[in-house]
């Protein structure tokens, strides 16, 4: 039976202000796990950071490792839990690949304290929101898919990671 080593891995920032970020938390998570299990290729690329990530989110990063300890085959067992950078990624995929979330021009107002309604800024104005529904006309209609004039907030992750 192997011992039980149980981390947490904490990305170096908490809130996704701009593209750079996200690259700078994927870099930082590489080589964090570069350092843990070298069994890993040096030259893992970030898009593979990805995989790691969306596989390994619920269940952590596990890697097992033969230890001297003057036990024979003696084994320690790293799982790193993953849950905080699986929460930026799945944050940032909202503001770059979804459709109204994801746009610079959605606007949302709280018309009454416990109510918050969504609009299309560069269409229309917060009287067109149906109270019924939350939404306007146009965010229920392009809310999945966005429409032609969608600005994401952030790049694709392909397209992100692409450049890299």
């Amino acid at each position: 039976m192997p011992i039980l080593n149980l981390m947490r891995y904490e990305p170096p920032i908490t809130q996704l202000k701009r593209d750079g970020d996200m690259v700078r938390v994927l870099h930082d998570l590489r080589n964090s796990l570069l350092q843990i299990d070298g069994a890993l290729p040096r030259d893992l690329k970030l898009h593979h950071v990805v995989t790691i990530i969306d596989r390994d989110k619920t269940r952590g990063y596990q890697h097992t490792l033969e230890v001297a300890m003057g036990v024979e085959g003696a084994r320690v067992q790293n799982n790193i839990d993953l849950s905080q950078v699986a929460g930026l990624l799945t944050s940032y995929r909202t503001s770059s690949e979804g459709g109204c979330v994801s746009c610079s021009h959605q606007a949302s107002a709280k018309p009454f304290p416990d109510e918050i309604v969504s609009y299309c800024e560069l269409y229309e104005t917060q009287e067109k929101v149906s109270y019924k529904t939350g939404f306007s006309p146009r965010t229920a209609q392009y809310a999945k898919k966005g429409c032609d004039d969608r600005k994401p907030i952030f790049r694709p992750l392909a397209e992100l990671l692409g450049d890299l």
